[in-house]
């Protein structure tokens, strides 16, 4: 189980898949982590979805305040149209 700690607010996370063919579960875990102490300030975290007890990997501290949910749909890089123009 992961907790953000006190005084945090955690919204629901969206899972990311470790690597192309990757085993359910093998992933990473994103989601907003609001401060309301710090002025309703934002984290992004990410989480090894098969350590969750070891914390976040990754935290990026936002200096502002974000919308709660991380949504989208997530592709392989081989998959996106490729970047035409400047």
């Amino acid at each position: 189980m992961f907790n953000p700690g006190p005084d945090a607010s955690l919204s629901e996370m969206c899972f990311v898949p470790r690597r192309k063919g990757a085993p359910e579960g093998d992933g990473y875990l994103m989601g907003i982590c609001s401060r309301p102490k710090e002025n309703g300030r934002a984290d992004l975290l990410i989480v090894d979805a098969q350590h969750l007890q070891d914390g976040p990997v990754a935290t990026v501290k936002l200096p502002y305040r974000a919308a709660p949910q991380v949504h989208g749909f997530w592709v392989p890089g081989d998959q996106l149209p490729p970047v035409t123009g400047t």
